[in-house]
């Protein structure tokens, strides 16, 4: 069968998948190639934990930017990475490179980015959000949250230990308009005119006749489609 090569710059790694097939991510990996494909090391971080570090646990088919062929992955929320299922129980690390900043998933058609962002505290961050909703100069995006918990042990006597735990965290919402830095998307009707003061009486009409909400990603998505309008 016709053979495809994928090539990886810096590594100049090459990796042969049949045309039909789903990519595989060579176990063959070079220490000295590290750096662009490493084995999830992360494993024993959970095995005590409750909980999950996935949204979603499955491996899904997916499409990558600067990558040929399709690959298996799945986000891990907890860590704010892309694992790559080599198809024999090994898993890779997607490196965190602007080539490969586009990660679609297939079978929904969600779309992840790696940009640099200023999170809820206010720290500039480089991660993976959720791109929800991009017209006109206008990107609304998701950030879903697994926080990771650590164990303590007892006290005294008459406490017990506590294991680790992963828990779903609250979603975080963030905006980009046009050449502008991505911030957190504003979360009530004075934030928003504040960014538009001009457009205050469309705003409010806007929601005064929809009613969206500030606080899940329906309602983000709806004011973030009419900003686009503005």
């Amino acid at each position: 069968m016709k053979k495809l090569v994928f090539t990886i710059s810096f590594g100049l790694i090459t990796i042969f998948a049949s045309a039909q097939a789903t990519l595989r991510v060579s176990d063959l990996v070079s220490p000295t190639n590290s750096d662009l494909f490493r084995k999830h090391l992360t494993e024993s971080k959970y095995s005590k934990a409750s909980g999950t570090p996935y949204i979603d646990q499955a491996f899904k088919h997916a499409t990558i930017s600067g990558v040929q062929n399709q690959v298996l992955v799945r986000y891990n929320a907890e860590s704010d990475e892309f694992e790559i299922d080599n198809g024999d129980d090994t898993k890779y690390i997607l490196p965190k490179k602007l080539e490969y900043n586009t990660i679609t998933l297939k079978n929904n058609a969600s779309s992840y980015n790696l940009v640099n962002y200023k999170d809820s505290k206010g720290n500039n961050t480089e991660g993976y959000l959720q791109n929800k909703f991009s017209n006109n100069e206008v990107t609304f995006f998701l950030k879903e949250k697994i926080n990771y918990i650590a164990g303590k042990e007892a006290s005294n006597s008459y406490t017990s230990d506590s294991n680790p735990k992963l828990v779903r965290g609250k979603d975080e919402f963030y905006l980009k308009l046009k050449d502008k830095e991505i911030t957190e998307f504003p979360n009530s009707k004075k934030k928003l005119i504040a960014i538009f003061p001009e457009k205050k009486d469309q705003i409010t009409d806007f929601l005064k006749q929809n009613n969206p909400s500030f606080s899940n990603a329906n309602g983000l998505t709806k004011i973030a489609q009419f900003i686009s309008t503005l």
